[in-house]
Protein backbone atom coordinates (compact mmCIF):
# COMPACT_ATOMS: atom_id res chain seq x y z
CA UNK A 1 0.00 0.00 0.00
CA UNK A 2 2.71 2.30 0.66
CA UNK A 3 3.96 2.10 -2.94
CA UNK A 4 1.09 3.73 -4.10
CA UNK A 5 1.97 7.08 -5.07
CA UNK A 6 0.32 9.67 -2.40
CA UNK A 7 -0.03 7.15 0.38
CA UNK A 8 1.03 8.67 3.33
CA UNK A 9 -0.48 6.15 5.91
CA UNK A 10 -1.70 2.43 6.43
CA UNK A 11 -3.34 0.75 9.01
CA UNK A 12 -4.12 -2.47 9.67
CA UNK A 13 -7.17 -3.72 11.43
CA UNK A 14 -7.42 -0.83 14.48
CA UNK A 15 -3.87 -0.01 14.53
CA UNK A 16 -3.28 2.93 15.38
CA UNK A 17 -6.14 3.42 18.33
CA UNK A 18 -4.77 0.43 19.45
CA UNK A 19 -1.70 1.89 20.10
CA UNK A 20 -3.75 4.29 23.03
CA UNK A 21 -4.90 1.65 24.93
CA UNK A 22 -3.27 -1.48 27.30
CA UNK A 23 -2.27 -4.86 25.62
CA UNK A 24 -5.12 -6.28 27.35
CA UNK A 25 -8.17 -4.55 25.52
CA UNK A 26 -6.63 -5.14 21.90
CA UNK A 27 -6.46 -9.29 21.91
CA UNK A 28 -8.14 -10.86 19.58
CA UNK A 29 -9.30 -13.66 22.17
CA UNK A 30 -9.99 -17.18 20.68
CA UNK A 31 -12.50 -18.82 22.57
CA UNK A 32 -14.46 -22.24 21.14
CA UNK A 33 -17.32 -21.47 18.22
CA UNK A 34 -20.72 -22.23 19.79
CA UNK A 35 -21.74 -23.40 16.33
CA UNK A 36 -19.22 -26.34 16.13
CA UNK A 37 -17.38 -27.38 19.28
CA UNK A 38 -14.67 -28.65 16.95
CA UNK A 39 -14.15 -25.38 16.03
CA UNK A 40 -13.01 -21.70 17.31
CA UNK A 41 -13.23 -18.35 16.73
CA UNK A 42 -11.72 -14.98 17.70
CA UNK A 43 -14.29 -12.55 19.71
CA UNK A 44 -12.61 -9.29 18.13
CA UNK A 45 -10.55 -8.66 15.23
CA UNK A 46 -7.76 -5.96 15.99
CA UNK A 47 -5.29 -7.42 14.31
CA UNK A 48 -6.95 -6.76 11.10
CA UNK A 49 -6.97 -10.33 9.97
CA UNK A 50 -3.08 -10.37 10.01
CA UNK A 51 -0.80 -11.69 12.95
CA UNK A 52 2.48 -12.64 12.03
CA UNK A 53 2.67 -11.79 8.71
CA UNK A 54 -0.06 -14.31 7.95
CA UNK A 55 -3.75 -14.41 7.72
CA UNK A 56 -4.91 -15.54 10.69
CA UNK A 57 -8.82 -16.31 8.90
CA UNK A 58 -10.56 -13.16 10.18
CA UNK A 59 -11.21 -10.80 7.54
CA UNK A 60 -8.19 -8.36 6.39
CA UNK A 61 -9.13 -5.10 7.27
CA UNK A 62 -6.75 -2.33 5.96
CA UNK A 63 -6.98 1.80 6.06
CA UNK A 64 -4.88 3.91 3.79
CA UNK A 65 -4.34 7.65 4.15
CA UNK A 66 -3.69 9.80 1.16
CA UNK A 67 -2.72 13.44 1.11
CA UNK A 68 -4.75 15.98 -0.11
CA UNK A 69 -4.28 17.05 -3.67
CA UNK A 70 -1.76 20.00 -4.95
CA UNK A 71 -4.21 21.59 -7.08
CA UNK A 72 -4.97 25.27 -5.73
CA UNK A 73 -7.57 26.90 -6.69
CA UNK A 74 -6.77 30.06 -5.06
CA UNK A 75 -2.88 31.09 -5.09
CA UNK A 76 -0.96 30.88 -2.37
CA UNK A 77 2.28 33.10 -1.63
CA UNK A 78 5.84 31.76 -2.98
CA UNK A 79 8.87 33.23 -4.24
CA UNK A 80 10.15 33.96 -7.50
CA UNK A 81 13.99 32.46 -7.37
CA UNK A 82 14.87 34.69 -10.28
CA UNK A 83 14.06 37.33 -8.74
CA UNK A 84 13.43 36.56 -4.59
CA UNK A 85 10.31 38.54 -4.25
CA UNK A 86 7.01 37.25 -2.93
CA UNK A 87 4.49 36.52 -5.25
CA UNK A 88 1.86 34.69 -6.07
CA UNK A 89 1.92 30.54 -7.16
CA UNK A 90 1.20 29.90 -10.65
CA UNK A 91 -1.88 28.07 -11.14
CA UNK A 92 -1.25 25.12 -13.53
CA UNK A 93 -3.05 22.19 -12.97
CA UNK A 94 -6.65 21.64 -11.90
CA UNK A 95 -6.88 17.65 -10.43
CA UNK A 96 -9.93 17.26 -8.17
CA UNK A 97 -9.77 13.93 -7.21
CA UNK A 98 -7.41 11.51 -6.75
CA UNK A 99 -9.95 8.66 -5.60
CA UNK A 100 -10.42 7.17 -9.05
CA UNK A 101 -6.40 6.63 -9.47
CA UNK A 102 -6.00 5.21 -6.32
CA UNK A 103 -9.12 3.14 -5.23
CA UNK A 104 -8.48 0.27 -8.70
CA UNK A 105 -4.74 -0.31 -7.25
CA UNK A 106 -5.82 -0.94 -4.03
CA UNK A 107 -8.55 -3.68 -4.65
CA UNK A 108 -7.14 -6.94 -2.72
Amino acid sequence: MMSINAVKGVEIGSGFSNTRKPGREVQDVIVPDPSDTRRFKQTSNHAGGIEGGMSNGQPIVVNVAIKPIATMTSPLPSVDINTGKVVEAAYNRSDICQVSRACPSEKL
